[in-house]
């Protein structure tokens, strides 16, 4: 028998063997119905559940990690294949995107308990998928007991704050003026008055900052000093948008108060180190925004006379504000309408 012709027929015969017994694709996350899902368009509930049911086995592989740190890096890499990679089709990540959000934000309510390493690792993966679609649990995140978890569930969602249409913003603006007025942290606050600026807001953009501005400046008058960046960023947003004259007095009036017991509390020297930093560039912002927006000013500007650093220095500085503010009697310049503002910015 001819040996090569030998080897030539064993070959023809085995090759289309070894090409039906080999995986119509490469795994991707080793789960086999993942990894048959995923390559093609989800179709049902069964799909669904299918995603469903491996979302929740990685949060509970969190949970009962006893190194956390590297069950993260696990998950986060996992994501990365499954909602960031070419290997997947459009319909899988679209699907295993908005079932993400939806599984973190049931992780999240308050009857759960989830652990705050477990909650940070969730909203952080949520973070870095960048996609509307996990909204859900963005939004959850708000209202979660930790000041870091709500932190990251406001940054999440200033990065994908351009990419909702205007009916679904009207959604996320109205829950983050709801949880913005009762939030407390300013880091947190600064980062929900970021996801709200947006470059043409509409009326109910602005009206979730002055409502978060009015309670935030009313813990202030009742005590509570604000010793952060806040009010500076949304004053610095404030100066390059427009406002109609309804939402302007809505954020006038606090702003004005907000000014008020800055100069006060500074002149006084009721603050000292960072806190003075953070007055003396509030000031700025505030009185910077109130210039724009009104068309008028003292005859010396607050910052000008805290810039002095001389004596005097606080004298003049309450006299600029009595010219914005007026006093017991007598209107300051932002008492004319539209902005009405009572007289002393009580």
């Amino acid at each position: 028998m001819n040996t090569k012709h030998c080897f030539r027929s064993i070959y023809v015969l085995v090759l289309p063997v070894l090409y039906l017994s080999a995986p119509a694709v490469g795994q991707i996350i080793d789960h086999p119905a993942m990894d048959e899902l995923c390559v093609r368009a989800p179709a049902g509930a069964n799909d669904q559940r299918t995603v469903d049911d491996w979302i929740d086995s990685q949060i509970q592989l969190l949970l009962n990690a006893e190194d956390l740190r590297s069950a993260r890096a696990d998950f986060t890499s996992m994501l990365d294949r499954l909602c960031l990679g070419t290997d997947t089709t459009q319909g899988f990540r679209t699907l295993f995107r908005a079932r993400l959000g939806i599984a973190v934000e049931a992780q999240l309510q308050p009857d759960t308990q989830t652990p705050k390493p477990v909650a940070e690792a969730l909203v952080r993966a949520l973070v870095h998928t960048n996609d509307k679609q996990t909204s859900p649990g963005l939004l959850a995140a708000l209202s979660y007991p930790d000041a870091d978890v709500r932190y990251l569930g406001a940054h999440g969602l200033s990065r994908i704050k351009a990419t909702f249409d205007s009916t679904e913003f009207r959604n996320i603006v109205q829950r983050l003026g709801q949880v913005g007025a009762n939030e407390t942290n300013g880091v947190v606050i600064e980062r929900i008055y970021r996801a709200l600026a947006v470059p043409s807001p509409s009326a109910d953009v602005l009206d979730a900052v002055s409502v978060i501005l009015t309670a935030r400046v009313d813990r202030y008058r009742k005590g509570t000093p604000l010793d952060d960046h806040a009010e500076t960023a949304v004053c610095t947003y404030l100066s390059g948008v427009n406002i109609p004259d309804a939402q302007g007095q809505k954020i006038v009036r606090p702003l004005a108060t907000l000014l008020r017991l800055d100069v006060e509390r500074y002149a006084d020297g009721a603050a000292i180190g960072e806190a003075k930093e953070a007055l003396e560039i509030r000031v700025d912002a505030c009185e910077s925004f109130l210039e724009r927006i009104t068309g008028v000013g003292p005859t010396e500007t607050i910052r000008a006379a805290m810039q002095q650093a001389q004596p005097g220095f606080d004298s003049a500085m309450k006299i600029a504000l009595l010219e914005w503010v007026g006093s017991a009697g007598t209107a300051g310049a932002l008492g004319a309408s539209p902005w009405n503002v009572p007289a002393g910015a009580p």
